[in-house]
């Protein structure tokens, strides 16, 4: 799984992300604002990388994903999970359906189809996602 940041504003950053395979997922993230950080509790978006993707058990986010690596600890809680601006992450990844002026719409929906193909194509292998900096 692919997401290409693209834009940016004081408390948000919007970006396009692809899947692979025979039913390929495209849509629109927004994360936090930047600048990118590793440390816990500062609302920012997590750096450019390449990330796990481990099951996620939490009354308030059920079935979600939470995404880590060497650099960004799973203590931090950085998951996948609905939502519509910046303002409903902690550097936690929102996908949508489409992109608004700072944000995406229709989380919910995108979601679903997200976690489907985490779950149908982690069977094998594991799920990886790979963050590039593409903002102008």
């Amino acid at each position: 799984m692919v997401l290409n940041r693209t834009e940016e504003g004081k408390d948000f950053t919007i970006g396009e992300f692809k899947t692979t395979g025979d039913k390929p997922v495209t849509g629109y993230t927004v994360e936090p604002g930047g600048p990118a950080t590793t440390e816990s509790g500062k609302d920012k978006r997590i750096p450019e990388g390449v990330y796990d993707l481990s099951p996620h058990a939490s009354t308030k986010y059920p079935g979600s994903y939470k995404v880590s690596n060497e650099e960004v600890s799973k203590d931090r809680a950085i998951l996948i999970h609905a939502g519509n601006n910046g303002a409903n992450t902690e550097g936690c990844i929102l996908p949508g359906t489409n992109k608004t002026d700072s944000g995406v719409s229709a989380s919910k929906p995108k979601l679903k189809e997200v976690y489907n193909f985490i779950n149908e194509n982690s069977k094998e292998l594991p799920v990886k996602l790979i963050i590039n900096e593409k903002i102008k």
